[in-house]
């Protein structure tokens, strides 16, 4: 049986403006407002869930550094629950607001 291909749902545009967002001090990160030291994340695995609207900014510290980052939780639940925040709903907002800018 033929593999059905994957739908190419990743956006460079908005990867490239997520990323902007980080490097120019116009993002902030979503848990402490923090505006250096920003790194964009995907709330769930690329290879899964690879859809546009699954990405938040973060700090350096919370995505990959601290006891209680995105990274070493594993999970985005389990994130959310340390830190009192919801991944997906922050990851949706932000792709709206890009699409709003005039986004694609």
């Amino acid at each position: 049986m033929p593999s059905v291909p994957k739908a190419d749902n990743r956006d460079k545009a908005y990867l490239d403006h997520c990323r902007e967002l980080c490097r120019s001090f116009r993002g902030q990160c979503f848990v402490t407002g923090d505006r250096t030291g920003l790194v964009p994340h995907h709330v769930r695995p690329k290879a899964v869930h690879g859809d546009k609207n699954n990405i938040v900014i973060t700090t350096q510290w919370l995505h990959c550094l601290s006891s209680d980052s995105a990274h070493v939780l594993g999970h985005y639940t389990l994130f959310d629950r340390a830190h009192g925040v919801d991944s997906l709903a922050e990851a949706r907002r932000m792709y709206q607001a890009y699409l709003e800018m005039g986004g694609e």
